[in-house]
C-alpha cells in the first residue's frame, strides 16, 4: 500500500498550490510527497509524511514591515511593484491531518541542515529523513507536532533560499569585505569559507590585502601583496566549503596553524540576504491563517541552534514576528546557544553562514528597553512588539556561550555595566546548562590510546566537554507547547546569578590549579563589534565554579552534580595545531579525576576512590539527581534511563586508564 501511494504521489510532481496570495506567499510548488518511516505509527498522530517543494514569495518594498530588510529597494521589481524570489520548503506531518495535535514547529535551518530530530528525537542524523532510525524515539511525533523547515539562507549547498541582487540603477554595487580564516596544519592555499559565494571581482586586484595575528584583538601584520594570490574558486572542499565555491588564496611561504588571517577584497552584486527573515516569516503566517499552503496549525513555534539561534534573535530585533497584517506569527520561540549575541543576516554582502566570532554581539542585548552608557542610546530586543505581540520564548545556553569567542551569555540576563541581575519579562525564561560546550562531544570518547589513556582532544589540549545538554530541550520543547496552548508555567529560569555570586568577573573566578591546564582567565574579553561603536569592551562575566572547577549554578545535569571530572565552557589549541595561547571556538573540555588518591599526583582534586564507593554507588547518586530534575521539570521522566545507561558506560570508561 505504501509504495503504491508513492507511485500515485510521484504523479503530483511539480504540481503547484495557486491561489491570490496570501500575505507574501503567493504560490507553493510541490515536488514530492512521501510516506515516511516505513509507514510506523507515531501513536495518535498515526503515520507521517515528507512534503518537499518550493514556496515563492512577493515583497513590496514600501510595506513597512519589509523596509526592515536591507537593500529591498535596490531589488530588481516586477509589473507589479513586487520583489519576487523564492525558497526550499520542506515538511514532516500527520499523513492524516485531522491526527495532528495543531501545534507545528519550525527549524531554522543551521547552514541548510536539519536538526530537529537528532535535537529532540534522539534520532541519527539526516538532511532527507526517511528510515525509522531517522525519527529516533519519536518524541515529537509521538506529541503530534508538524516539523517545517523554510530555506532562509543563500550561502549553502543544502536548504537555501534564492534571493535577488541588489544594484544601484542598474550598474553593480561593488565594495570590499573582509573574512578570517584559520588553520590547524601547515599549508600553502586556503579557502575562507565564511565567504562561499562572494568571488573576487578582480583576481589580480592590487587593492586586496592579507594579514595574520595570533589573538583577536592583536593589530594585524600586513602580508605584501606580492606574496599572495587569489586561486579560482573551488567547490570541492569539505566543511562550510562543501558544494560551494569558496574563494581560494595560494602564498608560497606558507600558512602557519593556529594564527588568525584575515582577506580584505571587493565583490559586487550583493544578494538581499534579509528576504530569509520574510521567507520564515510569511510561510507560518500563512500556515497559521488559513493561506494556501500543505499544512495548517494553530499553535506555531520555532527552535534554532547556534548560528540560526542568533538568527532568531535577529528575527525579533528586526521585528519579523509581526506579518504585514499586523498579527503575531511565531506564538514560542527557543533560541539556543545563541549567548547575547545575533548575526549577520540582515546587511549588505551578508555573510550569514560564517561564525560571527565576537562580531556578533550587537547592542541590545536584553529584551527589556536597556539604555548603553557610551552612546546613550536605548533599545531592546523586543521593543517592536506592543500589545502582546512579541512570543513566549525559551532562551538556552551551555557554558561555551558565557566564556568564548564574544557571546557574553550573561548580558542576556545581567545590566548592560555588568554589576546587577535583571529582572526577567513575564514572558521569557533563562536556562543555563551547567558545565557544557556548544554540540555535546562523543561520550565516553573514542578511541581509547594503547596506553589506555584518552586519544580524542583533536584541536584541543584536553578531552571535548560531553555533557548532553540536549537532554533538557526535550522538555523544554514539551513545555513551551504547554505554556502557549496551556498557559502552563515552564520551570523557573536557572541561570548563574551576580547576587548569590555564582556569576562574575573573570578575574575572580575560582579556579583550580590544575597540572598541564591552561588558567581561563586569559581568554580574551568581548569588546565593541562596531567599527562605529566607542572603544571598549563588555563585561564579562562567568559562571563561578567549586573546587572541582565545575560551575555552581544553572541546570546541573548528573554529568555535573556526580562528576567523573571537572567539565569546563573551554579548551584551548593543542601545541600541534597552533597558537596554545588560544581557545578553540565553541569547545569545551572534560579533565577527568584521578581514579585513586594515590593517582592524584599534585592535582587537588579528589579522586574518584575518594568521592564514591564504586560504581552502585556512583549510579546510585546518578539516579538521585535525574529524579530531582525530572521532579524541577527540567528533564522527562522518559529520559532517566538514558541518563543512567550513559553515566554507566561513563564510569567504566573512566576507570580503565
Amino acid at each position: 500500500m505504501v509504495h503504491s501511494r508513492r507511485l500515485v504521489l510521484a504523479a503530483l510532481l511539480s504540481v503547484a498550490l495557486i491561489s491570490p496570495a496570501w500575505a507574501d506567499v503567493t504560490r507553493v510548488a510541490i515536488a514530492s510527497r512521501t510516506v515516511v518511516a516505513n509507514g510506523l505509527w507515531f501513536g495518535a498522530a498515526g503515520p507521517y509524511e515528507k512534503i518537499t517543494g518550493t514556496v515563492f514569495f512577493e515583497l513590496d518594498p514600501n510595506d513597512p514591515r519589509d523596509r526592515a530588510i536591507a537593500d529591498l529597494d535596490l531589488a530588481p521589481r516586477n509589473a507589479r511593484g513586487r520583489v519576487e524570489f523564492s525558497s526550499d520548503l520542506f515538511i514532516l506531518a500527520p499523513q492524516d491531518p485531522a491526527r495532528a495535535s495543531g501545534s507545528v514547529l519550525f527549524e531554522v535551518s543551521n547552514r541548510g541542515g536539519k536538526g530537529l530530530l537528532t535535537t529532540f528525537n534522539r534520532a541519527t542524523g539526516s538532511n532527507d529523513p526517511m528510515l525509522p532510525e531517522h525519527f529516533g524515539d519519536g518524541l515529537l511525533m509521538r506529541n503530534g507536532f508538524t516539523l517545517v523547515w523554510v530555506g532562509w539562507e543563500f550561502d549553502v549547498a543544502g536548504l537555501k533560499v534564492s534571493p535577488p541582487k541588489a544594484t544601484k540603477n542598474g550598474a553593480p554595487l561593488i565594495e570590499t569585505i573582509a573574512a578570517q580564516t584559520v588553520v590547524d596544519a601547515p599549508a600553502t592555499e586556503v579557502s575562507f569559507s565564511d565567504v562561499p559565494l562572494y568571488a573576487p571581482f578582480d583576481m589580480h586586484d592590487e587593492t586586496a590585502t592579507l594579514t595574520v595575528r595570533d589573538a583577536v584583538w592583536d593589530p594585524p601584520t600586513p602580508l605584501p601583496r606580492r606574496s599572495w594570490q587569489f586561486m579560482a574558486p573551488a567547490s570541492a572542499g569539505t566543511g562550510r566549503c562543501a558544494g560551494l565555491p569558496c574563494p581560494r588564496v595560494a602564498m608560497a611561504s606558507g600558512f602557519e596553524p593556529g594564527r588568525i588571517y584575515e582577506l580584505k577584497y571587493r565583490v559586487s552584486n550583493p544578494p538581499i540576504a534579509g528576504v530569509g527573515m520574510a521567507a520564515i516569516r510569511d510561510v507560518a503566517s500563512a500556515m497559521k491563517n488559513g493561506g494556501n499552503v500543505p499544512v495548517h496549525g494553530k499553535y506555531l513555534h520555532i527552535y534554532g541552534a547556534s548560528q540560526s539561534g542568533r538568527f532568531l534573535r535577529e528575527y525579533l530585533y528586526g521585528g519579523f514576528n509581526v506579518d504585514e497584517h499586523g498579527r503575531k506569527v511565531f506564538d514560542g520561540m527557543m533560541p539556543h546557544i545563541a549567548g547575547a549575541g545575533r548575526g549577520d543576516f540582515n546587511t549588505r554582502f551578508s555573510q550569514a553562514v560564517g561564525l560571527d566570532q565576537y562580531a556578533a554581539l550587537k547592542f541590545p542585548f536584553t529584551d527589556a528597553v536597556e539604555t548603553d552608557p557610551l552612546t546613550g542610546r536605548s533599545d531592546a530586543l523586543l521593543g517592536k512588539y506592543p500589545g502582546g505581540l512579541a512570543p513566549k520564548i525559551i532562551y538556552t545556553n551551555s557554558s561555551v556561550e558565557y566564556w568564548g569567542t564574544g557571546r557574553a551569555a550573561a548580558l542576556v540576563h545581567t545590566s548592560i555595566d555588568g554589576t546587577s541581575d535583571l529582572t526577567l519579562p513575564a514572558n521569557v525564561r533563562v536556562y543555563h546548562v551547567a558545565g557544557s560546550q556548544h554540540g555535546p562531544a562523543q561520550f565516553p570518547p573514542r578511541p581509547l590510546a594503547e596506553s589506555g589513556g584518552p586519544n580524542s582532544r583533536g584541536t584541543g589540549q584536553q578531552l571535548p566537554n560531553p555533557t548532553p545538554h540536549t537532554i533538557a530541550l526535550r522538555a523544554f520543547v514539551l513545555a513551551l507547547d504547554r505554556w502557549v496552548r496551556d498557559g502552563v508555567e515552564p520551570p523557573a529560569s536557572k541561570y548563574p546569578r551576580l547576587s548569590d555570586g555564582t556569576l562574575t568577573p573573570v578575574a575572580s573566578l575560582k579556579w583550580p590549579a590544575l597540572n598541564g591546564v591552561t588558567s581561563p582567565k586569559g581568554i580574551p574579553e568581548p569588546h565593541r563589534a562596531s567599527v562605529d561603536a566607542p572603544a571598549g569592551s563588555w563585561p564579562f562575566l562567568v559562571p563561578q565554579v567549586d573546587d572541582d572547577g565545575n560551575e555552581l549554578a544553572g541546570i546541573r545535569l548528573p554529568d555535573q552534580a556526580v562528576p567523573i571530572g571537572t567539565l569546563t565552557g573551554w579548551n584551548f589549541r593543542s601545541t600541534a595545531t597552533g597558537n596554545p595561547t588560544a581557545i578553540v571556538p565553541l569547545l569545551g573540555s572534560l579533565i577527568p579525576f584521578a581514579k585513586t588518591a594515590a593517582d592524584r599526583a599534585g592535582d587537588p582534586r579528589k579522586a574518584l576512590d575518594e568521592r564514591y564507593h564504586g560504581k552502585t554507588d556512583y549510579l546510585g547518586r546518578v539516579t538521585e539527581s535525574a529524579l530531582s530534575l525530572v521532579k524541577q521539570g527540567y528533564v522527562l521522566r522518559e529520559d532517566v534511563p538514558f541518563l543512567l545507561e550513559r553515566a554507566a558506560a561513563g564510569w567504566d570508561w573512566v576507570t580503565k586508564f
